[in-house]
């Protein structure tokens, strides 16, 4: 997670009877243009690019390793569609 530039959050209620659940970033468009432009800068001017194909999966398996929010996601996920953990889980993972 990361937080957006002017710190402004907002409730996610639970569908079934409106009770905020948790609380979420709300990211702006210049939050979302500022994190794809890291992006782009990580792929063109960092070694990522020059990587062989098995190497970058490599490497993405042990970030997936490493992801600390998963649980969270997937709660927020399931409050706000209703779906299963387990199959919450699986779409973020």
């Amino acid at each position: 997670w990361v937080e957006a530039n002017d710190g402004e959050r907002y409730g996610k209620k639970y569908p079934a009877d409106g009770e905020i659940i948790r609380c979420v970033p709300n990211v702006k468009i210049e939050d979302c243009q500022e994190a794809i432009e890291a992006a782009k800068c990580a792929f063109h001017y960092n070694e990522w690019s020059s990587l062989f194909a098995k190497h970058q999966s490599q490497l993405l398996k042990r970030w997936y390793d490493l992801m600390e929010n998963t649980d969270e996601i997937a709660e927020v996920i399931t409050a706000k569609s209703g779906k299963p953990i387990t199959e919450a889980k699986r779409e973020v993972l």
